[in-house]
């Protein structure tokens, strides 16, 4: 604030006064009324355009020589938050307001020009029996039209406190007055002790004499994080939607049910204390009437936080919210929204500063929203919803918990939220006028091989640059990355790419477009034509993923399926093909996802497994399958592999994909130890014995029970058998389990085996070898070891057992 001679006074003085409202015929009412109400945004050849347009346009950024620095510099800098000492004061009147605890680990004073109160050291007992030593020489902050602030110890403590020695507010104040501030203090006493409150703690208070005066003193802990104002830079997104805006927004719901408006919410009155946001300095709190108002003669708050209503005079539990969503914006973006109003008209002193800044509100003219991320582009809702003019369209303590539990409904109510910026004048393309983004990326959808050249020959750039900076940076990236790649297996699609990702970013991805074709939900993609060129492009070009990632909501599990399906669309033969039918499934999401009419594995089981023949692919079966194919084992039906991606088991699939030149016995090992491990009940328990009596290796469980075909001599052979018959797994054991069973039992078919002197030759004549002492021999068919199952000897019986 300019000093002595040069200072503009806050109110001007005497004849110079300009009344804060006209009085008489002179009144200007808060809102016209009748046929000369002034609308909220005026209509036709009236209205005045959010952002001044052509030569009278005020850029965000200026440019070149005009430009205005983010933050201004030397004599004419207007700090975000006070620098140093200095404050933008509470109350824009005379002299500043100071905070109400200080801030950092240790606190320069301000301009201490006025008379300290305390001298040396002070003794102060506080109501609640408190014991402190106020140190004068401590003094913290002295520039404050309200109070001076102290450091102070506690008897019993090894933490530092400050003591605020009210000079606003005395004992001898007006019944009124004490009457309202008891009312305060004894709001803190009950609740601000509460961690879940977030409100700075009241520790102690009472009165002290120094010298001939009785003062009001406070007490609260002293705050060595410091207050968020004074923070450099912005607080990151993440960190205001978990810490900050959840704390405040707790905060004046507690003053708000209690019944006051604090007045003066602002970086500068927000504190980390024990690792949370608090919200401190209650000054200029005041109780509201029954009919919920309050009156406040000296428009007490800081310029470009508080309330359009607090200009007339006015305070209600909405004004809080408005200063709370300044607030927010300021710690987002590093800077005050009006700031550049505050600088600009400063030599006209602080009424013209108010009508100015009075004026955009009025218009609902918000600053820099224009440079939110498209991915936090729900946080305008929120600043918008705040900043409403009117309060009764205001955003107050239910919405913003929804806005933070994601409630999307919210943008509806947000006065004034356009999703779409209308262009300063029409885009004439392909026959037609394109007034907004949503228009523009309309067009291009519905022309693609024109939009190409438009987009690549820099005509969209050309006409984008005198409508939005960020957008036409955006479209000059694209280009650049997207115009051509050496990749060859790219290059058939590589610039459709481009245009398809301008299209999402023009319309806030509500969609992906590509040739023509749109997918709006995630079930659009099992309908496009998987024949067409242009489908292999957009898998190869993975925009699905990106573009369903933007989604609000969105699943991550979907997702990561998503990112899954399209590297095995990439991949060989087989994996593409896998995908495909994968894909086919995605016109199910939000129901159940069938396959040969059942929802799940469980369910599945009795119909895959309903005969061999069909499990090793020599029928159908009696249930039809979804896809005209023919019968196909089952480790190789690539219908069944794409629904079991869909169902989530994509590694298994590449399991059985990696392993897809293994011999056959050994892909269906690990198929039907996939089916087991994955199966519960009745499905587990026939996916066992299944496997036990049809399996990879059932075979030899058929040798065991048909050991009567064969004419066993000797003690060892016979031995062998016997060994044989005790060895049988159990049909209930788990498929890994019956896998070790039956590798034993291998090896001792095997060593019996040794043994055998059949001959197919000889059996068909009905003779055999008998030239051993040891010996198992047949003449029988059946037993013969000359069946190719799996890639494995087995005797031909078995496969009539199998009925393949």
């Amino acid at each position: 604030m300019p000093q002595g001679a040069e200072r503009i006074p806050t109110m001007p003085q005497g004849a110079e006064r300009i009344p804060t409202m006209p009085q008489g015929a002179e009144r200007i009412p808060t809102m016209p009324q009748g046929a000369e109400r002034i609308p909220t945004m005026p209509q036709g050849a009236e209205r005045i355009p959010t952002m001044p347009q052509g030569a009278e346009r005020i850029p965000t950024m200026p440019q070149g020589a005009e430009r205005i620095p983010t933050m201004p510099q030397g004599a004419e800098r207007i700090p975000t938050m006070p620098q140093n000492g200095g404050h933008i004061p509470t109350v824009p009147q005379g002299t500043g307001s100071a905070s109400t605890v200080p801030q950092g680990t240790s606190a320069a004073p301000a301009d201490n020009t006025r008379t300290p109160l305390v001298v040396g050291k002070v003794s102060f007992t506080g109501t609640h029996g408190g014991e402190f030593e106020i140190d004068g020489s401590d003094m913290i902050s002295n520039d404050s039209g309200e109070s001076q602030i102290y450091g102070c110890t506690m008897q019993g403590s090894d933490e530092k406190y400050v003591a605020r020695i009210l000079t606003a507010i005395t004992p001898l104040d007006s019944v009124e007055v004490r009457r309202v501030r008891d009312k305060v203090l004894e709001f803190l006493d009950k609740v601000s002790r509460s961690e879940s409150a977030h409100i700075l703690p009241l520790i102690d208070h009472g009165t002290i004499k120094l010298g001939n005066c009785e003062k009001y003193v406070e007490i609260y802990p002293f705050c060595e994080g410091g207050d968020l104002g004074r923070r450099s830079g912005s607080i990151d997104y993440d960190t205001l939607c978990r810490d900050v805006i959840p704390a405040v927004n707790t905060a004046l719901h507690k003053f708000h049910e209690a019944g006051f408006v604090h007045r003066d919410i602002k970086p500068d009155n927000l504190y980390y204390y024990k690792g949370s946001v608090v919200l401190g300095d209650f000054g200029i709190t005041c109780d509201l009437r029954e009919d919920g108002f309050a009156t406040d003669r000296f428009k007490r708050g800081t310029l470009g936080y508080y309330a359009p209503e607090l200009m007339s005079q006015a305070a209600i539990a909405a004004s809080d919210y408005y200063s709370f969503g300044q607030t927010v914006w300021t710690l987002y973006s590093g800077e005050m929204m009006y700031r550049d109003l505050l600088r600009i008209y400063k030599s006209y002193g602080i009424e013209e500063q108010r009508n100015q800044i009075n004026f955009a509100m009025m218009q609902n003219n918000y600053f820099g929203l224009d440079e939110i991320p498209e991915k936090q582009s729900f946080f305008e809702v929120l600043i918008r919803g705040l900043l409403q003019y009117d309060p009764t369209q205001r955003f107050g303590y239910e919405q913003v918990v929804r806005w933070l539990n994601g409630d999307k409904a919210l943008a509806n109510e947000v006065r004034g939220l356009d999703n779409g910026k209308t262009y300063s004048r029409a885009f004439t393309i392909l026959g037609g006028e394109c007034w907004d983004d949503n228009e523009l990326a309309q067009t291009l959808g519905n022309n693609w091989e024109d939009a190409l050249q438009l987009l690549y020959d820099g005509t969209l750039r050309d006409f984008i640059a005198m409508e939005s900076f960020e957008t036409a940076t955006f479209i000059k990236n694209i280009v650049s990355q997207y115009a051509y790649t050496p990749d060859e297996d790219k290059q058939s699609y590589w610039q459709d790419a481009g245009l398809a990702r301008l299209i999402m970013y023009l319309e806030k991805n509500k969609r992906l477009c590509w040739h023509g074709k749109t997918i709006s939900r995630i079930n659009d993609m099992a309908f496009l034509d998987m024949s067409s060129p242009y489908f292999n492009g957009l898998m190869r070009s993975r925009l699905i993923c990106e573009w369903y990632q933007s989604q609000k909501p969105h699943s991550d599990s979907l997702l990561d399926a998503l990112y899954e399906m399209t590297d095995m669309y990439c991949g060989d033969v087989i994996e593409n093909t896998i995908s495909l039918y994968w894909l086919m499934h995605f016109a199910q999401l939000g129901g159940d996802i069938l396959f040969m009419g059942c929802k799940d594995l469980d369910t599945l089981i009795p119909v895959i497994l309903e005969s061999p023949s069909l499990v090793y692919g020599k029928s159908h079966g009696t249930t039809k399958p979804d896809v005209n194919i023919p019968p196909t084992p089952l480790v190789e039906r690539i219908d069944l592999l794409g629904v079991l991606c869909m169902w989530g088991y994509s590694d298994a699939v590449r399991t059985l994909h990696d392993n897809w030149d293994k011999p056959y016995n050994e892909r269906f090992e690990m198929f039907f130890e996939f089916l087991d491990n994955n199966t519960s009940g009745e499905a587990q328990a026939r996916v066992r014995r299944f496997y036990h009596d049809y399996g990879p290796r059932s075979y030899l469980v058929w040798f065991s029970d048909n050991l009567d075909m064969y004419t066993i001599t000797g003690a060892k052979c016979s031995a062998l058998a016997e060994d044989i018959k005790a060895s049988l797994p159990d049909s209930v054991s788990s498929v890994s389990r019956q896998f070790a069973d039956l590798s034993e039992l291998e090896l001792k078919v095997a060593e019996l085996m040794g043994y055998n002197e059949s001959d197919i030759y000889m059996a068909q004549l009905g003779l055999s070898h008998t030239r051993r002492d040891e010996s198992i021999s047949s003449n029988v068919l059946g037993a013969m070891w000359y069946l190719d199952f799996l890639g494995q000897p087995a005797p031909l019986g078995f496969k009539n057992y199998l009925g393949i």
